[in-house]
């Protein structure tokens, strides 16, 4: 059995449907259907909502991910007592403390970058 999908253009593809109206298909004449295709796409206010959604996103990701102690061992898996956890909470508000405090993680990152991330370990380090 082989795989066959309809194109947008109602046209079945697949290995045994590669004759198009007579001719044999090839690759400018799918990439030419797609741009037909997309074209009619292009006014439909639900494309042009997601289109703007979509341009021109900037952000900053900052990974926070939390070491256990050497005294915790395996228990940090199962032991969620309300003292661990406030531990925990506070390392990971000292991160944030820290993180921030470097002015690059506030700044934006232009178009053309996009995302930056930024991951610093616990070592002391900034």
């Amino acid at each position: 059995m082989s795989a066959q999908h309809q194109c947008l253009d109602g046209k079945q593809q697949g290995p045994d449907a590669q004759q198009h109206g007579g001719h044999q298909s090839n690759g400018v004449d799918d990439m030419q259907r797609e741009e037909r295709a997309a074209a009619q796409l292009v006014d439909r206010p639900d494309v042009k909502m997601l289109a703007a959604e979509a341009d021109e996103k900037v952000c900053n990701i900052v990974h926070l991910i939390y070491n256990a102690k050497n005294y915790e061992g395996i228990a940090k898996d199962y032991e969620f007592s309300r003292r661990t956890m406030e531990q925990h909470w506070a390392a990971g508000y000292d991160d944030v403390v820290r993180a921030i405090s470097h002015p690059e993680v506030l700044r934006q990152p232009d178009r053309l970058e996009g995302v930056r991330t930024f991951d610093w370990a616990r070592s002391g380090q900034n």
